[in-house]
């Protein structure tokens, strides 16, 4: 099978990532396929690095965030998404593409570019994010694709986001798909070290807060270790939770 990625644009896919959350799940299901003998291609910024697995199909030369040590800066083109999908889908129609697999930056399905061609190719799109009020429109056009039968599929990373999608923008989730990870990357240990891990985006969304529960109630260390979006630094925090004030 012939399957396409459009993967997200402002950052990097590639195994040196410092930040990612979407990236790494493309390029995790981009090995896959390929191992499983499938045609595998992933959209994506010019500066990515799949490694052995699959082929990059470059659509602009350099992702849109640039990070220096610890410091991340944003570098926003109007017009960069709409290039992205266009590209993407010119290759899609030209080289036999089978399936289309977005990952959102933006949406693939809610882009001119879409709208513009008659695309027969299905394309499934897994939802990485939560509910925003400001994307109402782009909600109330997946429910048109959808009472039109159009081949769009929405897939979404948890039964609680599955829950809230369907209840607050009606659109049909039509399956749930736990994010995986590479487990040959990421053996399994018997034997632990003795503290606890959150990884993320530092955000009031995240749990961060329940993680430190947690480690309050068992009287264990934590590590927080994540990017602080707010500020736009890639931040690390060894602290001992289990020997603050339970009022701290």
């Amino acid at each position: 099978m012939r399957i396409l990625h459009t993967a997200p644009i402002a950052i990097q896919v590639s195994n040196n990532l410092k930040y990612a959350g979407t990236e790494r799940i493309a390029l995790a299901l981009n090995k896959v396929y390929h191992n499983e003998g499938h045609e595998s291609f992933v959209a994506a910024s010019g500066d990515s690095d799949l490694g052995p697995y699959g082929k990059l199909i470059p659509t602009l030369p350099e992702c849109l965030w640039k990070t220096e040590g610890i410091e991340r800066k944003i570098i926003r083109a109007e017009d960069s998404y709409s290039n992205h999908y266009k590209k993407s889908l010119e290759f899609a129609l030209n080289n036999s593409i089978q399936i289309i697999q977005d990952h959102p930056g933006q949406y693939l399905v809610a882009s001119e570019e879409y709208a513009g061609r008659k695309i027969d190719i299905p394309v499934i799109t897994t939802i990485h994010g939560g509910v925003s009020v400001v994307k109402e429109e782009k909600y109330a056009h997946f429910r048109k694709l959808q009472r039109e039968n159009a081949p769009v599929y929405f897939v979404s990373i948890s039964e609680s986001q599955r829950k809230k999608y369907e209840k607050l923008t009606g659109i049909r989730i039509d399956k749930m798909i736990y994010n995986g990870i590479p487990i040959d990357e990421l053996p399994f240990q018997s034997k632990k070290q003795d503290y606890l891990l959150w990884l993320g985006r530092v955000s009031s969304i995240k749990g961060a807060d329940l993680a430190v529960q947690v480690a309050r109630r068992t009287r264990r260390p934590l590590i927080i270790a994540g990017e602080d979006r707010k500020s736009t630094r890639l931040n690390s925090s060894h602290t001992d939770i289990s020997r603050m004030p339970s009022s701290a």
